[in-house]
């Protein structure tokens, strides 16, 4: 694996896909709250979760927003440490990028293209069996 630091605009430009995935989320977020009490306790609902009784990958996530919203990130942790941990080295990224206009490029091998995907397969599942975990007690 290579990495290294390519110049970028500082901002960069919108990936329009992206926008209107995060657009239909957050009105989901909304509509959901609306719908279902919308009180602290209250959880938007998971299609996922309502066809098959198992919590999706990303179950927590939107309440885990919530609690970032609320300056109470130890518990956006705790219902969802993969989509935490990913929010976060995003944010990251996007923060260095605006300041030094430079951005990270990795290039990988065949072989540790393989490695990468692996190791990304098992920190999917060992987030999505934390989530069936947490999820399963009731919390």
């Amino acid at each position: 694996m290579e990495l290294r630091l390519e110049r970028a605009t500082r901002l960069p430009r919108p990936r329009w896909w992206f926008v209107a995935l995060f657009a239909v989320w957050i009105a989901w977020i909304l509509l959901a709250s609306a719908s279902f009490g919308g009180g602290a306790d209250a959880r938007p609902l998971c299609h996922f979760r309502a066809l098959t009784g198992v919590p999706c990958v990303g179950c927590g996530g939107s309440t885990g927003a919530r609690a970032i919203l609320d300056g109470q990130p130890e518990r956006a942790f705790d219902l969802n440490p993969g989509l935490f941990f990913l929010l976060t080295v995003w944010l990251a990224l996007f923060v260095r990028r605006l300041v030094t206009g430079r951005r990270i490029v990795a290039r990988f091998s065949p072989r540790g293209r393989k490695v990468a995907w692996s190791v990304a397969a098992v920190l999917f599942a060992v987030a999505w069996a934390y989530v069936i975990w947490r999820q399963g007690r009731g919390a």
